[in-house]
């Protein structure tokens, strides 16, 4: 069977039932959501080794909760909300213990310009322009906007993460989007006289 062209829903149901297919339906569900979780684990601690460790405990629960039953229609929505709890968890068990992470000290590189066009001088300074449009937005912008254009997130996927509807996730991305234009036009217009 061509696990690639199965739905996430058959992919679940092959898991439960314990098939002996079930180890790589679920690393077909891994190819397809690893990569979106583990962005966003790592823009909430910051810290690779506790994204890791996150990251990983997320992907334990999301197979326990397959193999225990639970009916799970959005395979992307569902880990969102397990890696986002257990960000809260990880939080509240190491609250003395940790510093506060500065937004500044993301990896804008990989952010803005995940290629390796992003050495040059011109580039360097875009993504300090970047930086501080993102930077000024208010929270309840801010993470929305990273989430949806950083981490790839839908805007339903979001709204299960922050406890928001999915109208209102997707008017804070928009809203964010003006704001970054806005803050970015003088230095688009620079360029365009160039």
């Amino acid at each position: 069977m061509d696990l690639i062209k199965q739905k996430d829903s058959d992919l679940i149901r092959i898991i439960a039932e314990g098939n002996p297919e079930s180890g790589s339906a679920f690393m077909e569900l891994y190819r397809r959501y690893s990569g979106r979780i583990y962005r966003y684990c790592l823009f909430k601690v910051s810290i690779r080794e506790n994204a890791e460790e996150i990251f990983q405990e997320t992907w334990v629960k999301f197979n326990n909760a397959i193999k225990n039953g639970f009916s799970i229609e959005n395979v992307a929505g569902y880990l969102s909300v397990i890696a986002s709890n257990q960000i809260r968890e990880f939080y509240r068990r190491n609250k003395n213990n940790l510093q506060e992470v500065r937004f500044e000290d993301y990896d804008w590189e990989k952010i803005v310009c995940p290629t390796d066009f992003a050495a040059g001088m011109e580039n360097q300074e875009l993504i300090g322009i970047i930086k501080v449009a993102v930077s000024d937005l208010d929270e309840k912008y801010r993470e929305p906007f990273i989430l949806n254009k950083f981490n790839e997130m839908n805007y339903a996927e979001i709204g299960e993460i922050l406890g928001e509807s999915t109208e209102c996730i997707k008017k804070r991305v928009y809203r964010a989007m003006d704001m970054i234009k806005k803050t970015l036009q003088p230095y688009i217009n620079e360029l365009s006289n160039n």
